[in-house]
């Protein structure tokens, strides 16, 4: 970002644009050679501290299993380098446009956020198409999940999860093995006095429900697949600029 903002806004405030992109180089080129060497060097720097940062919170990692967490995956392994061309390319394609140094860090900083706020709400998860299964609600579901309560619509289970996935589903409504819903009825037979017998009691009456999820092993294809997307829209953005630079006009 703030590399990317400055680049042209400076020559255009120092009102040295005139110069600089009336010798034997064209702007076109001189745009090309910064864009390759500053975009290249974005990439390395970030890619040194994100390798830093995987390797430092490696063991804290491990100990959460959380590596699809919005915040974890963001900061580790592979999508922080396209994250670092797209901002530097972003803050460019906006000072480019607005010709202003603090206006344009400013909204490449409001624009970059917002991304990075909405990225792994609404599009992350579809990047591919993640996988729904049945599970049976036995005595290790009921370890992995938050809680198990009943509504008006019947019984749910909240928080479950598997080992390493990415859980897509937060509530899920139990239904018995013939599809019909379990019902608070059902509950009370298995409500007594002791917590361990109640879960047996749960479990043996063979409950059900569905999970939607990425699993754990799709890790790496999601950080190559977001590296890519970014990727993509940095090239988008590079090419605007040397369009827009060459119909410049002062």
């Amino acid at each position: 970002v703030f590399w990317g903002a400055p680049l042209i806004t400076r020559e255009l405030e120092e009102k040295t644009d005139r110069m600089v992109w009336n010798q034997s180089v064209t702007r076109t080129r001189w745009l090309a050679v910064k864009l390759t060497l500053l975009t290249l060097a974005s990439m390395a720097v970030t890619g040194l501290y994100s390798l830093l940062l995987t390797w430092s919170a490696s063991r804290y990692d491990q100990l959460a299993g959380g590596r699809f967490a919005a915040m974890t995956f963001a900061a580790r392994d592979l999508v922080p380098i396209g994250y670092a061309a797209f901002a530097f390319l972003l803050g460019t394609t906006i000072g480019l446009l607005v010709r202003r140094t603090l206006p344009a860090m400013a909204l490449t900083l409001a624009v970059f956020a917002v991304v990075q706020i909405v990225l792994p709400i609404t599009v992350r998860q579809h990047l591919m198409t993640p996988v729904t299964t049945t599970v049976r609600l036995d005595l290790e579901a009921m370890g992995r999940s938050d809680f198990m309560g009943v509504g008006p619509d019947g019984a749910r289970i909240d928080g479950y999860t598997m080992p390493g996935a990415w859980s897509l589903t937060t509530t899920s409504k139990l239904y018995n093995a013939d599809g019909t819903p379990y019902t608070a009825a059902q509950t009370e037979q298995c409500h007594g006095s002791n917590q361990r017998e109640d879960m047996a009691c749960t479990a043996a009456q063979n409950i059900h429900f569905s999970y939607t999820y990425h699993p754990a092993d799709r890790y790496w294809r999601f950080q190559w697949t977001e590296l890519a997307v970014f990727g993509g829209l940095s090239l988008m953005l590079a090419g605007f600029c040397l369009l827009r630079i060459r119909r410049y006009s002062s």
